[in-house]
């Protein structure tokens, strides 16, 4: 079936069920507006882009930002496009921008990350917003992307644990990733359920990997972050471009949560497997209680703290000692 036959069907439907897909959300359109807008800074490749992404009508009025920002209010208004497709594909080229690390595209990436969290969205790397509350709830009928239908994530995770800990590392060599494997079985050999990329079948999760992190972060109770040099500079965005994606979007969500609870949180633990890295503990993540996994005994300081049984029981508080007071002379 071709893709103008599908489109007719599509809104036949829509019609029919008098549903529209989801819109682009307001805050989505300042954000993703203000980033664009400033980082292109020219309406013949604003043009270009949005046009060619499928936005309807002619070229905006206004400055880059407002022309960014009316575009997509103009999508949020037509009938017989998916909104948040067109986004992802204009989205697409800005967020694999893959050149020496850039401060003002590292702070406008984290922007619009920030913004879809808010509300629920997540971006792959091929540009598909998906829902990361439900997976169908972006539009009552498939996206016309080419994109085939795609189960949830795949976590495996004990039904009987209470406790669900989402590993983030990088990559750092073989030997690491044997390390982070290793605590990962041992959590679960304790009866904490864990989530690990090296987990996940086939090795790439069909929904994409940033909506695989953002459902495992979503999912966990605690997100235990294992911290070395190059974790450090992976988490604040510092690595070169086109390395360590799974690392600098993990933090950027990570910082976010943090500040959502104002730093008043326990669910975010780092860890360290010498005590040499503990000045590579991101530094948003430093208030934390951070363990040293050395031996045996830090081990089971970390365990206790995921199953809220550190420190010891306080004796019961009794009867207070009243003493008469002295007659005076």
């Amino acid at each position: 079936m071709n893709v103008s036959c599908c489109q007719s069907v599509r809104d036949a439907c829509c019609s029919a069920l008098e549903i529209q897909p989801m819109k682009i959300p307001n805050s989505v359109i300042y954000v993703v507006g203000d980033v664009l807008g400033s980082w292109y800074y020219s309406h013949s490749k604003l043009n270009t882009l949005f046009g060619g992404c499928g936005f309807p009508g002619d070229p905006p009025d206004g400055n880059c930002v407002d022309k960014c920002q009316e575009w997509m209010r103009r999508a949020n208004q037509t009938s017989g496009i998916i909104p948040l497709d067109l986004l992802g594909d204009v989205l697409v080229e800005f967020m694999n921008f893959d050149r020496d690390a850039d401060q003002k595209w590292l702070h406008g990436r984290d922007q619009v990350i920030k913004v879809l969290t808010k509300n629920n969205l997540a971006i792959d790397f091929n540009g598909v917003i998906s829902s990361t509350t439900s997976r169908d709830t972006l539009s009552p009928l498939p996206s016309m992307k080419p994109v085939q239908p795609q189960p949830a994530s795949q976590f495996v995770q004990p039904p009987m644990s209470e406790i669900t800990v989402f590993l983030s590392y990088s990559h750092d060599s073989d030997f690491h990733r044997e390390r982070v494997l290793d605590l990962s079985e041992r959590l679960r050999a304790d009866g904490i359920a864990t989530i690990l990329d090296r987990y996940v079948e086939k090795g790439s999760p069909p929904e994409g990997w940033p909506s695989w992190m953002m459902n495992g972060l979503n999912a966990a109770t605690h997100i235990v972050c294992v911290c070395t040099e190059t974790y450090r500079r992976r988490f604040l965005g510092q690595e070169v471009l086109g390395k360590g994606k799974g690392v600098d979007w993990e933090g950027a969500l990570v910082t976010q949560a943090l500040y959502d609870a104002r730093s008043r949180t326990n669910r975010f633990i780092p860890v360290l497997f010498i005590p040499a890295d503990e000045p590579h503990i991101p530094e948003p993540l430093r208030p934390q209680t951070h363990y040293v996994l050395d031996s045996e005994a830090s081990y089971q300081a970390f365990y206790d703290a995921l199953l809220d049984q550190a420190g010891v029981t306080p004796g019961a508080v009794g009867t207070l000692k009243h003493k008469p007071r002295p007659a005076s002379l």
